[in-house]
């Protein structure tokens, strides 16, 4: 059947560009609208059914393309990427798309109706896998934190990791699509039937999962400080950074006042070094003894050796402050740090057993199963983020929490304050810029509740190549059938 000439319209095309595009502008965007993303594909995948293999991956891919066009003000405006790195970055996935439309059209055309679906599912759950696994900015841009909204569809990752939820996503389009194929209505309809029902029957078992509650709990609180016109990093030992820690102490003292036990100030709010590390220490150590709370803050602390990214955690009834140091570093904007090893810090304590994580290292989710298999109840973490993307890199974040049984306390300059469970949902939440002194305080729940993530980790995804191999094989092996049977 491959060999036809192009039998959609050209009306079929444009149309169907317009509605994917669309689609995807805003459920990829940074404050994505959910359901769109379940919807965005059908489309084009029901337009490459009908069509030549060219023109289906053409329109698929550049409809993609139109869709990812929502980052751009974000990356190339506040980040300032460069044009021509955002178009090489953008087309990766802008491809994938348009190989998953062709993808589609090879098995449906073929006779592999019911498969097609899975097929591109388990294409677009491979892509990603190995993109996350190899990429610098982690699972930045995934599919599945379009579904931080729609709490029964994360639920999965508690299975089978991130990807599984784009999985879903995907085989859920593609089910639909399948209904334009050119075969007997029957087959179609059947195929239909058998993606959709898988995706039913998951989102159902999300649902079931979230209807379980989990105690004990502990008061927690979180601190913000967004002041324009401050420096932005200043010496611990300047006036400015001397005044920057008497506040965020003074807020100590107001969080514990308000019943606090655990209180979390952001990521890198003060550059310390040896002779400012003294003062700095003493201040946040007395701070959490006079007040009987738990204190982490995170600095930039640089000594004899290179600069690190660390958070301090201070006991309320220690001497010497704890260290974990940030393993994963922003590009170009923290190149001036040296990375962790990776050791992971945790805290036995009678109310909880709590972990302190920094920011981009929560964008890994194969480095966030460690806090998972350390039965972590709570992972405390201090940010920093953009402003635009305040939103989305906070469920970046959260989903680790859904992936490994643990709830999350997390506090961003330029950002959001919240506290979120171990099912995804946020359970409090102040933006950094709403006060002088932003403050969070809630009851955050802090048992651990061990996810197969955890424990097998990403054997979906593992599995999802080896299935779309075999499946390409059968549909190789068939097409050889069909040659020597033409011969």
């Amino acid at each position: 059947m491959d060999s036809k000439p192009a039998d959609a319209p050209l009306a079929f095309a444009f149309a169907a560009f317009a509605a994917t595009a669309a689609g995807a502008y805003f459920a990829y965007a940074l404050q994505p609208v959910w359901w769109l993303a379940w919807l965005a594909p059908i489309p084009v995948f029901a337009y490459a059914l009908r069509a030549g293999r060219a023109m289906a991956f053409a329109v698929a891919a550049l409809a993609f393309l139109a869709g990812a066009a929502s980052w751009w003000p974000f990356l190339h405006g506040r980040l300032h990427v460069p044009a021509f790195a955002l178009a090489a970055a953008f087309a990766v996935p802008s491809l994938l798309f348009g190989v998953a439309a062709l993808v589609l059209r090879a098995f449906a055309r073929r006779g592999f109706v019911a498969a097609a679906p899975f097929a591109v599912a388990c294409l677009w759950t491979a892509v990603s896998f190995v993109a996350a696994s190899t990429s610098v900015d982690g699972t930045a841009g995934n599919l599945a934190y379009s579904q931080m909204d729609f709490l029964p569809a994360i639920q999965i990752a508690a299975f089978g990791g991130i990807h599984a939820i784009g999985f879903l996503v995907m085989l859920f389009a593609a089910s639909i699509a399948v209904v334009f194929a050119p075969v007997a209505a029957n087959a179609r309809l059947r195929a239909s039937a058998i993606g959709v029902a898988v995706v039913a029957l998951a989102l159902a078992a999300g649902g079931w999962r979230l209807a379980d509650t989990v105690a004990p709990t502990l008061k927690v609180a979180a601190l913000a400080i967004d002041d324009p016109g401050a420096e932005l990093v200043p010496k611990a030992g300047s006036p400015a950074g001397q005044a920057l820690v008497s506040r965020y102490v003074d807020g100590v003292g107001a969080a514990a006042n308000a019943g606090a036990k655990l209180v979390l100030i952001p990521e890198n709010i003060a550059t310390v070094d040896d002779a400012a590390a003294p003062a700095f220490e003493t201040a946040f150590r007395d701070a959490a003894r006079a007040n009987a709370v738990d204190v982490v803050v995170g600095a930039g602390r640089g000594a004899t050796g290179p600069e690190r990214n660390v958070a301090y955690v201070f006991r309320a009834g220690g001497d010497k402050p704890e260290r974990y140091t940030k393993t994963h570093l922003v590009p170009g904007f923290e190149k001036h740090f040296a990375p962790g090893d990776g050791t992971p810090l945790v805290v036995d304590d009678p109310a909880a057993r709590w972990a302190v994580s920094i920011c981009k290292d929560l964008d890994f989710p194969q480095y966030q199963r460690k806090y998972g298999l350390a039965r972590a109840g709570l992972l405390v973490v201090p940010a920093w983020d953009f402003v635009d993307d305040a939103w989305m890199h906070n469920r970046m974040a959260v989903l680790r929490g859904v992936e490994n049984g643990y709830a999350m306390l997390r506090t961003a300059r330029d950002g959001l304050l919240t506290v979120s469970d171990d099912r995804g949902r946020v359970l409090a939440s102040v933006e950094s810029a709403s006060a002088p002194l932003a403050m969070l305080v809630a009851t955050a729940p802090v048992a651990h509740r061990p996810t197969w993530y955890a424990r097998i980790g990403d054997v979906f995804s593992y599995a999802a190549i080896a299935v779309f191999v075999l499946l390409c094989a059968l549909l190789a092996l068939d097409a050889r059938k069909r040659a020597a049977g033409s011969i």
